[in-house]
């Protein structure tokens, strides 16, 4: 079973999101996924957590991202708070700012596993993250339940990211259960 689209389906993606007013993010962890996401005009760039302490990853993102003048999201994950100030200090020196008004860095808080519970959704770290950081703060939603994204903004999360899908029985990866 093939889990990817191809160059030409992202570009089709992308064109449909600009279309209907919406933004379009791209997850980039190589150089060839960075070029697509640009060259296919995205609008903002992200670091999976996955990614979080792969500095070299983190800072190519980040300083591709501030030429072409739009933001970097780094999602937390699992990582500690030190992880986040590491992954954060590494944007910063490959140019991009955090000043709340200048949005160039996202903190993108996201819980750990598939679907997440309320314990592994780890909420409450919106709180510490906007303590801590200058720049917005975002929230990725990975559990079953409605309600959380609400949770999230009252805590302060600025930018939601949700899976959505068509059709909730294709197997065609992971997120797609979680969809709405």
């Amino acid at each position: 079973l093939r889990r990817e689209l191809t160059d030409a389906q992202w570009a089709g993606i992308a064109r449909v999101a600009h279309d209907s007013g919406l933004l379009f993010f791209a997850t980039v962890s190589n150089l060839r996924t960075l070029r697509l996401a640009l060259d296919i005009g995205s609008d903002g760039l992200k670091v999976m957590s996955g990614d979080l302490t792969c500095f070299p990853i983190v800072g190519m993102i980040a300083a591709e991202g501030a030429v072409a003048g739009i933001p970097t999201m780094i999602d937390t994950g699992g990582g500690s708070l030190t992880e986040v100030d590491d992954a954060v200090a590494v944007a910063t020196g490959a140019g991009v700012g955090t000043d709340l008004y200048q949005r160039n860095l996202v903190i993108h808080h996201c819980g750990i596993g598939y679907p997440a519970t309320a314990e592994s959704s780890r909420l409450p770290m919106i709180q510490s993250l906007r303590k801590r950081f200058a720049a917005p703060i975002g929230y990725s939603d990975h559990g079953e339940r409605f309600g959380w994204c609400e949770i999230a903004v009252c805590l302060g999360a600025r930018m939601i990211e949700k899976t959505i899908t068509e059709d909730r029985d294709d197997d065609a990866g992971l997120d797609l259960f979680l969809a709405r």
